[in-house]
């Protein structure tokens, strides 16, 4: 008697539970549905390669001043180092395609700086910066996060506008539209046409069809372009490696122009990251409160998989008792 008044009280509830579940499985159709079989046949999309990387950036608002970006990603984890150089650079102005291997020539000395300005540091939970300071570090500013790392390293395989990875897009954009895409300035891609779930404006991101690379973005309001990015590679030993990115944005005319670049000075496949230089206590600084307080990603695939399991359970008494 119990158990039948349980099996009756939980089986409706657990029922509309996995109806959801299933509804929201029905809606992966069309553009979604291909966007989505897309990423899960692009390794480097859905989990991009661990690498380390240094990169130099260029803004041609200030030309004088060159920030050196460098260090190491992993997944969920990321430390890297920053300095600001005084560095004269005429290489952004209006004369266009940038000439990136005379620019690699002359920027190789910054291959061996190793002295930085401050440190910022990614794990699964937050991020932050610290600051060196003698022998101690201090701290700069924790943000908490709950999406995987993305830094400039990571353009290649990710839509980078709001720090998520491609695989996770959905959560700030809709997929509106997945087709193919020919055109000089973004050869043998798909585009994929996305429109932001909150703010009033969309986007079409173009990715290469063969290996999935991101090779660029433009960003629409009201149907005028504001501003858009361009990656650049080299094919290096059969690996495609990142180059460049070019970010173009609006001038006082309105007219959209470039305005900095992102140059790699070097980009290699690399999975040893010590996670500890990752979290604020190995800089001799306490972990922020909300560290502490586990991933509940887990919670909900047991509640799901509890759910799925008690219809399962109920089911087979119901057929067993007739």
């Amino acid at each position: 008697m119990i158990h039948d008044t349980f099996e009756k009280r939980c089986f409706f509830p657990l029922f509309l539970a996995l109806f959801s579940v299933c509804l929201g499985c029905d809606k992966r159709t069309g553009p979604v549905r291909e966007f989505q079989q897309f990423v899960s046949s692009h390794p480097q999309l859905s989990a991009p390669t661990g690498h380390s990387f240094r990169l130099v950036l260029m803004q041609k608002s200030s030309p004088n001043v060159l920030t050196l970006i460098w260090g190491n990603v992993d997944h969920y984890n990321a430390v890297f180092k920053v300095a600001r150089l005084d560095e004269q650079s005429e290489t952004l102005n209006d004369s266009m395609p940038i000439d990136y291997a005379a620019l690699s020539k002359k920027l190789s000395k910054l291959v061996g700086v190793e002295d930085c300005d401050w440190i910022n540091g990614r794990n699964e939970q937050y991020g932050f910066g610290v600051r060196k300071e003698g022998e101690k570090f201090r701290f700069q500013g924790v943000q908490e996060s709950k999406n995987e790392v993305v830094t400039k390293s990571a353009l290649a395989y990710a839509h980078v506008y709001q720090k998520c990875m491609i695989k996770d897009l959905e959560l700030h954009f809709r997929v509106v539209g997945f087709e193919e895409h020919h055109s000089d300035e973004f050869p043998n891609s798909v585009l994929v046409s996305l429109n932001h779930q909150t703010k009033g404006f969309n986007c079409e991101m173009y990715l290469d069809r063969e290996q999935g690379r991101c090779l660029g973005l433009k960003n629409f309001e009201d149907g005028k372009l504001f501003s858009k990015s361009i990656h650049r590679y080299e094919n290096r030993d059969s690996l495609w490696i990142p180059l460049a990115e070019e970010y173009y944005g609006q001038d006082e005319s309105g007219e959209v122009n470039l305005k900095r670049v992102e140059f790699f000075l070097n980009w290699i496949p690399d999975d040893t990251l010590d996670e500890s230089r990752c979290k604020l206590a190995y800089y001799g600084l306490p972990e922020p409160e909300f560290s502490r307080i586990p991933n509940r990603n887990w919670m909900a695939w047991l509640a799901g998989s509890f759910a799925i399991f008690s219809i399962g359970f109920i089911i087979y008494r119901k057929v067993k008792q007739r």
